[in-house]
């Protein structure tokens, strides 16, 4: 049987969940296998219904969570690597990129799209 120390961890888990000893079961070693796992649903069902902490990254928030540097991000962007929208306010001189939690997962499984000929093309418009 677990140990009331081994047991803090699951008490710390539940309390942030707002779970009142796991949904109101008991928390220790006298519990059973099938309360134990009723307790595990009850944190996974309340973890599933959680939204994404962000819906849409700066470039520097996502530079930053694919360990790039922000004017690497922003040449995705400005190039088609990356699907990436411009904001609707402006801060500066230019519009910023805004690039959705979405683009971020699609990016972490597949990595960057294919570049776009016809975004920024540095050769475009000069004379052969």
């Amino acid at each position: 049987m677990l140990t009331e120390s081994a047991n803090l961890p699951v008490k710390a888990a539940a309390k942030r969940l707002g779970l009142s000893h796991a949904g109101g079961m008991r928390i220790g070693a006298a519990m059973s296998v099938e309360e134990r796992l009723e307790r595990i649903e009850a944190i996974l069902e309340r973890l599933a219904s959680r939204e994404p902490a962000r819906t849409h990254y700066s470039t520097k928030e996502f530079a930053g969570e694919v360990k790039r540097s922000e004017f690497q991000v922003r040449q995705w962007c400005n190039r088609g690597r990356i699907r990436a929208e411009k904001s609707l306010t402006r801060t500066g001189p230019s519009s910023a990129w805004v690039i959705s939690h979405e683009e971020l997962e699609r990016y972490r499984r597949e990595g960057l799209l294919p570049e776009d000929p016809r975004r920024n093309n540095p050769d475009r418009g000069r004379a052969a």
